[in-house]
């Protein structure tokens, strides 16, 4: 659930401040969902990733606790169903997403206008947290 959260965490901050929460080029599509590769590769990996991106500054800390909350009572099938509907995760062909460490790139930036529409809704929500 981490991986699918943390995608999401990169499309709504996208959404929101037309600018990546982290490296687009470091996330990619898995068969079981977008997997942020760096994230991937060790739990100390995990650490630092995520000081990093905290230590950034306060907004990202607000941003990740309303992330949170919006999605704290989400199960993996409701994740599921939100990260594989993602035009960045199918668009990796669904045989390289079966091969570790193939050309399994996500680009979430190309799909801004269609996050904006399909996700209005909790756009709004966060606006207003």
């Amino acid at each position: 659930m981490l991986y699918k959260i943390m995608h999401l965490a990169q499309v709504f901050f996208l959404i929101l401040n037309n600018e990546p929460l982290f490296d687009p080029n470091d996330e990619e599509a898995w068969t079981n969902g977008p997997v942020i590769k760096k994230v991937r590769i060790s739990k100390t990996e995990v650490f630092n990733f995520t000081k990093k991106m905290l230590l950034k500054d306060e907004k990202i800390i607000k941003f990740i606790d309303k992330i949170y909350e919006f999605f704290k009572d989400s199960d993996s099938e409701d994740l599921y169903e939100i990260t594989h509907w993602d035009p960045a995760y199918n668009e990796v062909d669904e045989k390289k997403r079966k091969i570790p460490f193939s050309d399994q790139k996500m680009d979430v930036t190309k799909h801004l206008d269609l996050y904006k529409k399909e996700f209005k809704l909790a756009i709004e929500y966060f606006k207003n947290m």
